[in-house]
């Protein structure tokens, strides 16, 4: 397992590489690369832990190549590898045969069996996993959303070290400064409506969509919160690792207090669409009147 994060680190950054050297050009590189895979490839299986790293890459390597933000980055990155893992997934379903949530929970059992779990508390986590499974096949396009942005966040600090060998990657506006647009707020609102009017037994999908979207909504609204967290303590000389460090720390003290901060965050980011803690909105409109 720690070889492969190795090998998918190598990739994204021998990607951003060379989309920082040649930008769309590049394609021409990969092309032929992903398309032998999916040739010599079972059902296609292998093409995601391909196309992901370079996709990241690419992105990673055009985006410091334009001195683009943080924000940038992020969004464009977890979009199209939300897009890509959530089609992809649907595809395999619906063409192949071929569920990966499934294929994740014959993984989960034969990890359990080689490490000689006992049958009874075996039994309780596989029972556990399916009824996540049975949640998650309403919600992957969230679930495919999230670890795209847990991608994309980790990916961007690690081409910004590799980056900032040979240019000023200090100057590229970070975490605190990620301040979703202000009509964005709807997405928000009309996600909540769609999923609160639109009753599931009539339309599945509706009820679906709605959930979704308010879901990934808030979700951008809880980095928003991070942001805004980022901004006060790096104008207060806060070292920014203990943003992610208190996280991790309040992560072990349970899961309800965890899901209570989460929640509190995500209102907080929301807020900041009216408080504007940061004064951000000041500044463009500064810039756009000077």
């Amino acid at each position: 397992m720690f070889l492969g994060i190795l090998l998918g680190l190598f990739m994204v950054v021998s990607s951003a590489y060379v989309f920082f050297r040649w930008e769309w050009k590049a394609i021409a590189i990969f092309i032929p690369i992903i398309l032998l895979t999916l040739y010599f490839s079972s059902g296609g299986k292998e093409i995601p832990g391909l196309v992901a790293p370079v996709i990241l890459g690419g992105i990673g390597g055009i985006s410091f190549k334009k001195r683009k933000s943080f924000q940038f980055y992020f969004i464009i990155s977890a979009a199209a590898i939300s897009v890509f893992f959530a089609g992809g997934y649907y595809y395999l379903i619906n063409h192949n045969e071929v569920d990966l949530l499934k294929l994740s929970r014959v993984e989960m059992k034969k990890v359990l069996t080689e490490s000689k779990t006992p049958d009874d508390i075996k039994g309780e986590i596989l029972r556990d996993y399916e009824g996540w499974i049975e949640s998650a096949r309403n919600l992957i396009p969230l679930v495919s959303f999230l670890y795209s942005m847990l991608a994309a966040g980790v990916m961007f600090l690690a081409m910004r070290i590799f980056f900032s060998r040979f240019m000023d990657t200090k100057s590229i506006p970070g975490l605190e400064m990620f301040r979703m647009n202000d009509f964005f707020i709807f997405t928000l609102i009309g996600g909540w409506l769609l999923y609160l009017l639109v009753d599931k037994s009539v339309s599945p999908f509706a009820n679906m969509l709605g959930l979704n979207t308010a879901l990934i909504a808030s979700s951008l609204y809880f980095i928003q919160a991070l942001g805004v967290l980022k901004y006060i303590a790096k104008n207060k000389g806060i070292p920014g690792y203990v943003i992610p460090l208190s996280l991790f720390v309040v992560s072990l003290t349970g899961l309800e207090v965890l899901m209570f901060i989460l929640v509190f965050l995500t209102g907080f980011g929301t807020l900041d669409f009216w408080a504007d803690f940061r004064k951000l909105s000041n500044n463009e409109n500064k810039l756009n009147n000077a």
